[in-house]
């Protein structure tokens, strides 16, 4: 199981795939290049985002995108989908744009084969004064929703590894 939290470049050594900026990623053996390596990315950027998820995808890896938790408050309003059929994430949305016009992402609601947390709950918004810079709004995130998104994630890597074992 791997964890990558941004990549502009991966190659591998014994067993680690090992990133251009000194991260590191541990990589799991066994199960063949495609069916033994997977993932969670969570957001660090939109550019190492978007080109982890192509990279990963295109290696066909077994992987699954992070959407955002900021603002929410209700962990009932998780869900795991398709990039393509997330709504109401604003980060997955934007990462879904970016692949379909940087990568060639298929348009008109087909789907990605990429999957992702996201939450169809409404963002709290912080008061227009608390905001980091402009129009950027201070989230806050509740450890009950960015708790459920991690045991939804836990829960979706085990369903892939034990049906490839």
């Amino acid at each position: 199981v791997f964890y990558i939290g941004g990549l502009i470049g991966i190659f591998k050594l014994d067993g680690i795939a090992y990133l251009k900026g000194g991260l590191h990623v541990n990589v799991s053996r066994g199960h063949g290049e495609s069916g033994g390596v997977y993932a969670v990315k969570g957001f660090k950027s939109f550019a190492s985002t978007s080109i982890s998820a192509n990279y990963l995808f295109r290696k066909k890896s077994n992987f699954i995108v992070a959407g955002g938790a900021g603002g929410r408050i209700d962990p009932t309003r998780l869900k795991i989908g398709d990039i393509a059929q997330a709504q109401g994430d604003a980060l997955i949305s934007k990462l879904r744009s970016r692949l379909r016009k940087e990568y060639g992402f298929p348009a008109n609601g087909k789907n990605f084969r990429i999957s992702c947390t996201f939450s169809n709950e409404k963002p709290i918004y912080s008061c227009k004064d608390s905001y980091i810079s402009g129009d950027l709004p201070a989230f806050g995130a509740s450890m009950s929703v960015t708790a459920t998104a991690g045991l939804l994630i836990s829960s979706w890597m085990i369903n892939r590894i034990t049906q490839n074992a």
